[in-house]
């Protein structure tokens, strides 16, 4: 890799770019063998915001088996179950 694409990906990288506080949530969800986006790159991502002052009550990461790069109905049912607990209280 070249220090221009380097540089390149430091400039889009997420975790460079996080402006959380600790009043807000997380919540990614995520299929295992999604092709396009490997799950490595979200369970590096939460594990990083783990160690973040959000509580961890409102981190949730979701990984689904047997699901590709898609958006299933369970996944829109957990997004209701989590975004109802967490902007509901």
């Amino acid at each position: 890799m070249t220090s221009s694409e380097r540089s390149s990906l430091e400039d889009h990288d997420p975790m460079s770019h996080l402006k959380l506080d600790n009043s807000k949530g997380l919540l990614l969800l995520h299929g295992k063998e999604d092709a396009t986006i490997p799950i490595d790159s979200q369970r590096y991502f939460m594990n990083k915001m783990s160690q973040s002052n959000i509580p961890s009550d409102t981190l949730k990461f979701v990984e689904y088996s047997n699901v590709n790069h898609q958006i299933t109905v369970g996944m829109l049912e957990k997004s209701k179950e989590w975004l109802d607990k967490n902007l509901c209280n």
